[in-house]
């Protein structure tokens, strides 16, 4: 690692464009954050309706109802762990890509 000294002038320089003396500061992408967290707050409302509709539905098998709101609970669990996955890997990106 080359590490130089600078004189003043060019280390505020430096920091203020984000680069430091040890390598280069990269900045998180602020609307591929925001972009990640409205993935996860999708997710959090369907992370709890789908359990409570799946416990619902398996409370109530001789209802006629009973199929299709089984397919509805599970497929509400499947699209919240989908949301929390490109959630989390969007957050990802806006910080270290």
């Amino acid at each position: 690692m080359n590490i130089k000294i600078l004189k003043d002038v060019e280390v505020q320089e430096k920091f203020r464009s984000g680069i430091f003396i040890f390598g280069y500061m990269k900045h998180t992408n602020k609307d591929l954050l925001l972009k990640g967290l409205k993935f996860l707050a999708g997710a959090l409302p369907l992370s709890f309706v789908g359990p409570v509709v799946l416990f619902s539905s398996f409370k109530n098998q001789e209802n006629p109802w009973f199929i299709p709101v089984l397919i509805f609970a599970l497929a509400a669990m499947a699209a919240a762990i989908f949301l929390m996955f490109k959630g989390i890997q969007t957050i990802m990106k806006a910080l270290f890509d």
